[in-house]
């Protein structure tokens, strides 16, 4: 049995009588080694929503801000390396509208992923080096964690800005081999993480919407706003 499979058993059965526990130190640190086990054995959804309710709840000032912060900022982490699809997207929205989300060292990214933007493959590299290694672990298919993860943001986020593309064309904008990018969408679609269809004599991808239109427009929107805040920094800096 592997360390994060045992650490999950006990965790479980510690799970079965905590609510008896009025320790809230000890409560937090339940809770956060559940959602650690998670985050260990790559159930980066999971692992992130978890991260993320911990960190909202102040327990009545018994947990220091820096924790709780320190909390926040993994919930991005796992956030990000989630499967692309509404799942995230719900998951993303929810960190975006943190009040605290401006001061967490990944903001950038988190930014750009949020925005539905492409993310570039140098960007990828440099983010790699703040990861912990199960993040960032070598997978069967030779793609590490983190660029699966980034292949398929990188997917629905063409689909955001194109109705239909070439299979070639798309693995050029994505920086990822042909068959790599084409595997990454037919999964995404068979799982309904992506609304479309590959059209295998002409090599295309259709994109169906799946985001109501004011939604959409609505995301939009925020991005301009964001880029006008930060001209408006930089013109009161100078």
């Amino acid at each position: 049995v592997c360390s994060s499979d045992l650490a999950d058993t006990y965790c479980s059965r510690a799970a079965m009588v905590i609510h008896d526990v009025s320790d809230i130190p000890l409560q937090l640190r339940h809770k956060v080694c559940h959602a650690r086990i998670l985050d260990s054995k790559r159930r980066f959804q999971e692992a992130a929503t978890m991260y993320f309710d911990v960190s909202q709840q102040t327990y009545g000032g018994q947990i220091a801000t820096e924790d709780l912060k320190m909390l926040l900022e993994m919930a991005v982490v796992c956030a990000i390396l989630a499967p692309a699809g509404p799942q995230r997207s719900r998951c993303l929205a929810a960190l975006w509208k943190d009040e605290r989300i401006s001061t967490v060292s990944n903001y950038e990214i988190l930014k750009k992923v949020y925005l539905e933007r492409i993310i570039k493959a140098h960007e990828v590299k440099q983010w790699e080096a703040t990861l912990q290694d199960h993040q960032k672990a070598l997978m069967p298919d030779g793609q590490t964690v983190l660029q699966r993860a980034m292949l398929q943001h990188n997917v629905l986020a063409v689909s955001r800005i194109y109705k239909n593309i070439r299979i070639e064309d798309l693995s050029n904008v994505v920086e990822v081999p042909i068959k790599q990018t084409e595997h990454a969408a037919a999964a995404m679609i068979s799982e309904k993480r992506l609304a479309g269809t590959i059209d295998q004599q002409t090599n295309l991808i259709h994109f169906k919407g799946d985001e109501d239109d004011s939604q959409s427009w609505d995301r939009h929107i925020q991005g301009i706003c964001h880029r006008v805040s930060g001209a408006m920094d930089r013109i009161q800096c100078n």
